[in-house]
């Protein structure tokens, strides 16, 4: 009998220990939140895009850049570009018109003294004809039959010269009006090509066209421009932004984007300046998730917050920031950690200790957040569930 007792008071203090041994969470009525942590930036709601100028003559190399985040005046200098090549070609054509101006110059007089002799031809065979004419005698009895013969074919004959020259002149003439003309087109396409440098070298600053704040354009990669970058016409270079409505652009993991929604709370801190603590409101969520980084197999959900407060000289676009959007504070919330629900059969259940046992109670789960769950019904506060389970420990 005492053998019995002892084994008895043996197996009793061995299922005491074992239930000791066993994790437990308290129930309790608490402030569910759920906290999704975000990274991103400042934007402004409205700004002007400032654009490379539109060269006709191919993209362009940068050389100076006024400094990112400063104050601009209308009329400033932001960027500048290096027009030494430019102004070789410019130069190039210059040179190329002087050429041809000289060329015309030349073929004009050579033109002109070559005329000049054809018209003294003209005029000479002219005065011959007229003489041949005026003396011509047909009378047998005064100049022998040959004599008038001889006289008959020398007017033919300069009658046809005359003809002939007049047909040079006109040839001449047209043939002339072809070769100036050619030149002049010559000396033309040089002057277009010219203005068309001229005109380069005028857009090779680009100016503020108003007051504001100049913030750089980042590409895909995240690259904004620097001093010895081309760049094509039309491409970006900054922004000048108005700096009276600022919004900050966050971008959340896919994997912890956990309903996310408009008019939820949400606080910003500036990386510069980590001390500061802003307020904000979600206002919209993109539709899809998509990748920030070239080549990143990552996905983000992109949010737009309206800021509470506007700062023109703390918030400034550009400025990193790192969020915590508030997606869920359901305060008086009977929660338990995710780690003690365990699935069964497409339900929910936990185990909840009664006295050095325990039993598996099927509950109600409402809201979630990366630890905690919420009850709605199969628990009471107080109640004592097991962060294992129990079933592997039979």
């Amino acid at each position: 009998m005492r053998t019995l007792i002892c084994l008895t008071s043996l197996l009793l203090v061995a299922c005491s220990e074992e239930s000791n041994q066993i994790p437990l969470y308290e129930a309790q009525r608490q402030t569910l939140s759920v906290i999704v942590p975000a990274s991103g930036e400042l934007f402004a709601a409205k700004s002007e895009a400032l654009t490379a100028p539109a060269f006709r003559n191919g993209p362009q190399s940068l050389a100076w850049l006024a400094p990112e985040f400063s104050q601009v005046k209308k009329g400033d200098v932001i960027a500048r570009f290096d027009g030494e090549s430019l102004s070789v070609r410019a130069q190039q054509f210059e040179h190329k018109i002087a050429l041809s101006n000289l060329d015309i110059h030349e073929k004009d007089a050579e033109l002109t003294t070559e005329g000049e002799a054809i018209g003294q031809d003209i005029e000479l065979v002219g005065e011959e004809k007229e003489f041949a004419e005026q003396f011509a005698i047909d009378d047998v009895q005064i100049r022998s039959k040959l004599e008038i013969l001889e006289s008959l074919q020398n007017k033919e004959y300069l009658t046809a010269k005359q003809g002939y020259l007049h047909w040079k002149d006109d040839s001449f003439k047209q043939s002339s009006a072809g070769e100036l003309g050619l030149l002049s087109m010559q000396k033309s396409q040089h002057q277009q090509r010219l203005s068309s440098f001229t005109s380069s070298l005028e857009l090779l600053e680009v100016r503020a066209p108003h007051d504001g704040t100049l913030v750089y354009y980042a590409d895909w990669s995240g690259q904004k421009p620097s001093v010895g970058q081309t760049m094509w016409p039309g491409s970006k270079i900054a922004t000048l932004p108005d700096l009276s409505l600022v919004k900050a652009k966050l971008f959340v993991l896919e994997s912890e984007a956990l309903d996310l929604a408009a008019g939820q709370s949400v606080s910003l801190y500036l990386v510069a300046r980590p001390q500061t603590e802003l307020l904000g409101e979600v206002e919209a969520v993109a539709p899809m998730p998509s990748s920030i980084r070239r080549n990143d197999p990552q996905k983000y959900y992109e949010v737009t917050v309206n800021l509470a407060k506007q700062d023109p000289e703390l918030l400034v676009p550009g400025r990193k920031v790192e969020a915590r959007i508030n997606v869920l504070n359901q305060p008086d919330s009977l929660v338990v950690p995710l780690q003690s629900l365990f699935n069964q059969q497409n339900s929910y259940q936990v185990f909840r200790k009664e006295g050095s046992d325990f039993t598996a109670v099927p509950v109600q789960v409402g809201r979630t957040s990366l630890s905690h769950a919420q009850i709605l019904s199969g628990l009471e506060e107080g109640d004592e569930v097991a962060l294992i389970n129990i079933e592997d420990k039979s």
